[in-house]
């Protein structure tokens, strides 16, 4: 085991939630018509955290307030591409991992923020 391992985990632990994991699906077609596929929705556990500072406003402006940092314990099922979590009523695409093995069993993602479900769905907030 790492040497970190065991302080990642208790912090994973105490800040985890619940949200959402949508993995794209493939799709079909349906008299000639290409219809989507219905993501495969999983309920996990992790950290949902804001972004440093410093990295949502380096220059270029690539991230904002909006966009969060992911940590498990265990990395999502692949695959990634088109890959969507839920949380709070936001949807997040998962952007990019980040290897963190040297610390411990800890996968870290960038979510990008994609939309509020409420206003998608004609909801009043």
């Amino acid at each position: 085991m790492r040497p970190f391992a065991n302080h990642f985990d208790r912090l994973i632990d105490k800040y985890s939630v619940t949200f959402a994991f949508l993995a794209a699906t493939s799709g079909g077609y349906d008299a000639g018509k290409y219809v989507p596929g219905e993501p495969d929705r999983k309920e996990l556990r992790g950290a949902i955290i804001p972004l440093p500072e410093r990295k949502v406003y380096q220059p270029g402006g690539s991230f904002t307030e909006k966009d969060r940092n992911l940590i498990l314990k265990r990395p999502l099922p692949a695959p990634l591409e088109d890959a969507k979590v839920e949380y709070k009523g936001n949807v997040y695409s998962v952007e990019e991992e980040t290897d963190h093995s040297d610390y411990g069993n800890v996968a870290v993602y960038v979510l990008r923020w994609v939309s509020n479900l409420s206003k998608k769905r004609g909801v009043a907030p």
